[in-house]
């Protein structure tokens, strides 16, 4: 029934767009003539938009300043009618509460919940456990670098780290929110705070130095 309404609904609307060549391109973060700002660009291997570092000059087409922007120039809707469709559960931390969404079957972060009952479980009373099953920060495997959050056990608090796109392990969040949502008390003070700042301008300098831009 679902294939069934997508094909339909991508028949009469007529909204299957090829991606454009522009959205094909891999990440080029350019040459360094400025500061380095956050910019987004179109992954074909996960179909979806992801940020990455731009230096201010040179790079290619598949470059966006926003998120909305990369979905509206790259997004190939009637590719994702053919994904297999499955309900899942996601955590609004915002609102403290499980809804159910329709996800595609690939990408997409760990936010995602089989069922509503194992979502609560985690959103809504957030187990003590979970800090001590968690591993050390693993960039992965390969280089298509982003900014995420990981739980550091040794501070008790989140960090940020750059991650390389692919592997890795299940300390990855992609918002300092989902991971204090269910790794840090509530009891967050300024120093640990500005601990995690210089953290991350340390990890700057780093894959500025050690990481071909």
């Amino acid at each position: 029934m679902c294939r069934f309404w997508c094909d339909f609904l991508c028949a009469v609307v007529n909204v299957c767009v090829l991606l454009s060549v522009q959205c094909e391109l891999d990440a080029d973060s350019g040459s360094q003539c400025a500061d380095y700002v956050q910019c987004w660009f179109f992954d074909k291997a996960i179909g979806a938009c992801s940020p990455f570092w731009y230096g201010g000059c040179g790079g290619n087409a598949n470059r966006f300043n926003t998120e909305h922007e990369c979905f509206q120039t790259c997004r190939g809707r009637c590719n994702l009618c053919y994904n297999k469709f499955n309900k899942k559960c996601k955590c609004k931390f915002n609102k403290s509460e499980c809804s159910r969404f329709w996800y595609g079957g690939c990408g997409g972060n760990g936010n995602r919940f089989p069922t509503q009952e194992e979502c609560e479980h985690l959103c809504l009373k957030p187990p003590r456990t979970v800090k001590s099953s968690l591993t050390c920060e693993d960039a992965g495997g390969c280089q298509n670098y982003t900014m995420m959050w990981y739980f550091d056990t040794v501070q008790s608090e989140c960090s940020r780290f750059w991650y390389g796109g692919c592997g890795g392990n299940g300390n990855r969040f992609p918002t300092q929110e989902e991971c204090e949502h269910l790794c840090v008390t509530k009891t967050l003070t300024k120093t640990s705070s500005r601990i995690s700042s210089i953290y991350f301008l340390l990890n700057e300098s780093r894959r500025k130095t050690t990481f071909s831009l």
